[in-house]
């Protein structure tokens, strides 16, 4: 368990929530909640207003419309415009929090500690759908996977540079990771103007499959310079814990001759009562992912 390898090493485990995992948060050093009522302090430095659940003014507005007697409605609720209608300018909805989290980071995070920490932050600020909050607080929703993404980088890089004010950029390992790549692309897509694969049609392998198994990895050593460099050895996410924890670390390593990774796609579609998440279609991959003579379908 992470956890559990990262404090028997002698690291201090900080988390927020983990998806799809029943750890108990009891045995963590600190759990990092999506929001918490001590950093109200930073609402009006960050232009986030209060807490409020999405919907709820519209649940006991209903609620009045309903009861109220035929000639008294069109008084509460007139071609749209609700009577008692207020405009409630950067709320810290529940949406609107995961993109909160992000521009607090550099604001929560302290270096008082007296052990090394771990710290394992799960965000769905980049995740589908693609909202941003913007520098006055406001929550602006439906915008381009590219500019959410872009958004969500840019607030990682305010914390990357609290780090370098604190002195612990260069003795902190930083690895960012997404549990996947693009999903539900078609062919002419933004995200396939510049079409990697070879050939550049798609028979035997669906187009999402491809797109799906190409999840970004960024990888800051300790005490590493230079501009970013791009890496393009065969590496799967599930690398990332023989990265973080130095254990025959694949980026140190010279390349295999040939190395076969599988790959899994999953359904979302899970029964009631059923334990397990069903599997779509399976692969073996090898070398380059990008050469789709590459790719084996596992019946």
């Amino acid at each position: 368990m992470l956890c559990d390898k990262a404090k028997n090493i002698g690291y201090k485990f900080s988390s927020t929530n983990i998806p799809y995992s029943n750890t108990d948060k009891n045995i963590y050093d600190f759990f990092i909640p999506l929001w918490d009522s001590q950093w109200d302090y930073l609402k009006p430095k960050l232009n986030i207003g209060n807490l409020r659940e999405q919907g709820y003014s519209l649940l006991w507005q209903n609620a009045i419309f309903f009861s109220s007697p035929l000639f008294v409605k069109p008084k509460i609720y007139n071609n749209g415009g609700w009577m008692f209608t207020k405009e409630d300018d950067n709320e810290n909805t529940k949406p609107a929090q995961h993109y909160n989290f992000l521009r607090t980071l550099p604001y929560i995070s302290d270096v008082s500690g007296s052990k090394p920490g771990f710290v394992f932050i799960w965000s769905n600020a980049p995740h589908f759908p693609w909202d941003i909050v913007d520098d006055n607080g406001t929550f602006i929703p439906d915008v381009t996977p590219y500019k959410n993404n872009k958004w969500s980088l840019s607030k990682v890089a305010l914390w990357i540079d609290w780090m370098k004010q604190k002195n612990i950029y260069n003795n902190t390992k930083i690895i960012i990771l997404s549990d996947h790549g693009i999903r539900h692309a078609k062919d002419k897509d933004s995200a396939m103007v510049t079409n990697p694969f070879i050939p550049k049609t798609f028979n035997d392998i669906p187009v999402n499959d491809l797109l799906n198994f190409t999840p970004l990895m960024m990888v800051k050593d300790y005490n590493a310079k230079g501009k970013i460099k791009e890496d393009w050895r065969f590496l799967s996410n599930a690398d990332t814990y023989s990265i973080a924890f130095d254990e025959n670390d694949p980026t140190k390593a010279n390349p295999p001759l040939e190395r076969i990774l599988n790959a899994y796609k999953v359904s979302w579609k899970v029964k009631v009562n059923q334990k397990e998440i069903p599997i779509d279609r399976s692969y073996k991959v090898k070398e380059n992912i990008f050469i789709l003579d590459n790719w084996k379908e596992i019946k």
